[in-house]
Parts: structure tokens; sequence; C-alpha cells
């Protein structure tokens, strides 16, 4: 769609992007994987603990995902000029 719609050139940017945003899909996998543990034993221990770690466990991801959208706005385009060229990084025309 993104073909018929924009061009050859957006598909290729888009593939990029999608690439390098893939790239830190591990960063909120382990940090719930690394808390899991702990969010089961607050379950033994209470309720009340059990929903604090997650609401914790909830606003570390938050946290963790707006420093995200701020690193790539800062340096997106440097990191796709890095990865996979200066072609990638220029803005499209239309």
């Amino acid at each position: 769609m993104i073909k018929h719609m924009l061009g050859n050139a957006a598909v290729g940017q888009y593939a990029a992007a999608v690439r390098v945003s893939e790239a830190f899909y591990f960063i909120p996998f382990g940090l719930t994987s690394s808390l899991f543990p702990a969010i089961v034993e607050a379950k033994k221990k209470g309720e009340q603990v059990y929903y604090d770690r997650l609401r914790a466990l909830n606003c570390l991801l938050i946290w963790v995902s707006l420093l995200m959208v701020a690193a790539f706005g800062i340096f997106g385009k440097s990191l796709i000029a890095v990865f996979f060229g200066e072609a990638y990084a220029r803005p499209l025309e239309f």
C-alpha cells in the first residue's frame, strides 16, 4: 500500500525504520521478564502488594517508552544513516 501511495523510496524508509524500532523490543521484554518473579511473589503476599507492583511496572514501562520515543525523535535520522546509509536518512520528496 505504501508503494502505491508514496513510491519505492517510502517503502525503503519504512522498512529501515521498522528494523531499527524492532531492535529495541528487547527492553520492555527484558524488564517484564526480570520483574515477573517479584510480581508473582507479591500476589502471594496480598492483593495490595500485587497491584502496587503491577502499577510500578507499568509506570516503569511508560517512562522507558517515553525515553525511547525521545531518543528516536532526537537521534532517529542519525541511527538510520549509520545503520542503512545516508540515502535512507534523507526526507522523501513528494
